[in-house]
């Protein structure tokens, strides 16, 4: 059966675009900048080895003529085209509040004085490091105002502003883009065949994955603390995004696909973590000090088990035939 000739270049592409962020870090940052990389998975494992291979597989489901056939006429296939329009232009101030969101700390490597942003890396991993810090339950808000006043109001490096904003802009537009798709295909008269279906189940779950991964890089930024999730309007407006993608996928789709194996793994998942933050959070507060005390050798072994599962299941899954 014939592969699909878009996946290779677009795999590739992807993977070139997402070593902007993490290589600007480690440049500004040097040695320290690859603490940075590991400790803020969102910008380094999900940009470098997950969100390409999401890329490459949605890729060879896109039908050209599908949107061709949306956008010369106003039809009902014309919505999704209009919503998507109005998405990517609600991304930008959205991409700007979220920048300057208040309740969160902002990263060292982000400052434009390298030497301070040395300084305030090294205070940060020094309180974190601190057992006594570690220990309590109550009262670690003052290392965490020491920290947050000691980077606040600093001058910000444009460089890593420009890189900052234009990366979230275009992985939030991907996830746009994926939605609408799945829109178009949903109104469209014809059911979502098999081979579609378990194209985009890979891109769901691979998207899904920068959840967790967020998760870690603001709970590590922030010293333990996760009262900036009540008010991370971004990742919830997000998540919400991705459940109806399931929804509507689920609702149009033929029988005999991976979708349940999808969705029932997922769903199993976010049940067990979301009953450990409620009744043992110490326990996921644990597993993250854990993670970040991992040592580079250690982790890049795991990302290489990860790369070879994902580039198993991407490279096999868009090999059937060609619709």
């Amino acid at each position: 059966m014939p592969k699909c000739s878009r996946f290779t270049p677009a795999l590739i592409v992807s993977f070139l675009y997402a070593l902007v962020a993490p290589l600007s870090i480690v440049i500004r940052m040097k040695s320290l900048g690859w603490h940075w990389v590991w400790n803020d998975p969102a910008f380094g494992f999900f940009m470098v080895c997950v969100f390409p291979f999401a890329v490459a597989v949605f890729s060879c489901v896109v039908r050209t003529t599908l949107i061709r056939k949306a956008v010369s006429s106003f039809s009902r296939l014309s919505i999704p085209i209009i919503l998507f329009a109005g998405m990517l232009a609600l991304l930008i101030p959205g991409i700007k509040a979220d920048f300057n969101d208040p309740a969160r700390v902002r990263q060292p490597y982000m400052l434009r004085d390298t030497a301070k942003a040395a300084e305030l890396s090294a205070l940060h991993d020094r309180i974190l490091a601190d057992r006594d810090f570690i220990a309590k339950k109550e009262g670690r808000e003052h290392e965490r105002q020491l920290y947050s006043q000691a980077v606040k109001g600093l001058p910000l490096s444009r460089p890593m502003i420009v890189i900052f904003m234009i990366s979230n802009f275009i992985n939030v537009g991907f996830a746009i883009t994926v939605f609408c798709y799945i829109l178009l295909l949903a109104v469209y008269p014809d059911q979502i065949e098999e081979r579609t279906c378990n194209h985009l189940v890979f891109v769901l779950a691979a998207l899904a994955v920068w959840f967790p991964c967020r998760a870690y890089a603001d709970w590590y930024m922030n010293l333990m603390d996760t009262s900036w999730l009540n008010s991370y309007q971004a990742a919830w407006i997000l998540a919400v995004m991705l459940v109806v993608a399931c929804f509507i996928l689920a609702m149009k789709m033929v029988s005999g696909t991976l979708y349940h194996r999808f969705v029932i793994p997922v769903g199993v998942t976010g049940a067990i973590l979301g009953g450990l933050a409620a009744v043992k959070p110490q326990l996921l507060t644990q597993a993250a000090l854990d993670i970040s005390s991992f040592s580079s050798v250690f982790r890049l072994a795991l990302v290489l088990v990860v790369v070879a599962l994902l580039f198993y299941i991407s490279s096999s899954i868009h090999q059937s035939q060609q619709g």
